[in-house]
């Protein structure tokens, strides 16, 4: 459940980095809509699978680490492979 409400914060807050020209405007409210909880949900399927494969072997508090971490750099990768790459996924879940 973090991981979906941090997914949807950082995708808010880099949509609002990314496209604001005036720096005083970036942290402000922003709006959430079907395309943003579906990209939390990818993020979220994301950890879920690299949590399977350190399973047994990290404590919770590593996992929720792992988690906050994993988050930025899932739509880091979003970033570089649809916006500066210019890759297209049919299916969206890049």
């Amino acid at each position: 459940m973090i991981s979906i409400e941090w997914a949807i914060l950082v995708r808010g807050i880099s949509h609002d980095i990314e496209h604001s020209s005036n720096p005083n405007n970036y942290f402000q409210m922003f709006r959430i809509d079907i395309v943003d909880l579906i990209d939390a949900d990818f993020a979220a399927a994301a950890i879920l699978i690299s949590m399977g494969g350190v399973l047994g072997k990290l404590n919770h508090t590593q996992m929720f680490f792992m988690c906050i971490i994993e988050v930025v750099v899932y739509f880091i990768n979003m970033y570089i492979g649809i916006d500066l790459m210019h890759v297209v996924d049919m299916g969206g879940s890049i």
